[in-house]
């Protein structure tokens, strides 16, 4: 890895613990995002800049809003113009020229993109709520003693939490 250029990931959030730590050795992973309907092309931490936590500022040419409930909407000429044969979908996935990404995100004063959750992940306990888990997801992987976290509680009456303990925790608690 220390003879690579550039490192980059994507699709799925990676602990900024994790960034920092693999930063203190040399090594910057540049957070993307982007998805198949826009090539891929929408955001990205510039390796000289990179704002662990999010996933950059958009590539130059690429418009980025916030939609309702917070929805990251993206337009450039690398969106696409539709669905093959499908006018009503492409429909749906455009607001005002805007490709709706479905995720839901906030712009710093930057410009840098944080991804909170996704607008379809929302689920609604039997008491009601609406609950977003990727949030809470993230704020509970950011402990040390925990490697996976599922929050889940779908027509439920409470939200539950499932987390897979890390190794170091295990060993050092003699768990194991």
């Amino acid at each position: 890895m220390s003879r690579a250029k550039y490192i980059l990931t994507g699709a799925s959030p990676i602990k900024a613990s994790l960034l920092l730590w693999f930063s203190k050795l040399g090594i910057i992973i540049q957070e993307a995002y982007g998805m198949t309907e826009n090539i891929a092309l929408s955001h990205i931490n510039r390796k000289t800049k990179a704002r662990f936590g999010t996933v950059g500022q958009s590539y130059n040419g690429v418009e980025v809003r916030l939609g309702k409930d917070n929805e990251v909407q993206v337009k450039s000429p690398a969106s696409m113009i539709g669905y093959y044969k499908d006018p009503e979908l492409t429909t749906q996935c455009f607001e005002d020229g805007f490709l709706k990404t479905g995720d839901e995100g906030f712009i710093d004063a930057e410009g840098y993109l944080t991804i909170t959750g996704r607008i379809k992940d929302q689920f609604k306990t039997s008491k009601g709520k609406y609950i977003a888990p990727a949030p809470i997801e993230k704020m509970l992987q950011e402990s040390s003693h925990l490697s996976q976290v599922c929050v889940v509680g779908s027509g439920q009456s409470h939200v539950l939490a499932l987390g897979v303990l890390t190794k170091k925790f295990l060993y050092r608690n003699k768990v194991v």
